[in-house]
């Protein structure tokens, strides 16, 4: 069998940023811009997790890195909040 991978929605340009998805531009919207500085927020910023390497017998080991969404900073460039948002909705159990 197959295993399907996960789509994505079309990408969107705006306030100079290229967002993964309309939902991910309306989190932003909602809870971000206006009330965070824009100087303390990156959107999609890497963080290599791992860096590559080559060990015994030249074999190659790859980085590793994170993007979240969004990232926000204190003043001192501290993480405050980090975000990944989902585009997913679940069905709630009951």
């Amino acid at each position: 069998m197959k295993r399907q991978m996960p789509t994505t929605g079309k990408k969107i340009t705006k306030y100079g940023e290229k967002w993964d998805s309309q939902k991910e531009l309306a989190f932003y919207e909602r809870f971000i811009m206006n009330k965070v500085p824009p100087e303390l927020v990156t959107v999609h910023e890497p963080f290599i997790l791992v860096d590559s390497r080559t060990i015994e017998h030249q074999a190659k080991i790859y980085s590793w890195k994170y993007t979240p969404d969004i990232v926000i900073r204190d003043y001192e460039g501290h993480f405050k909040h980090v975000y990944d948002v989902k585009n997913i909705w679940t069905k709630t159990r009951k």
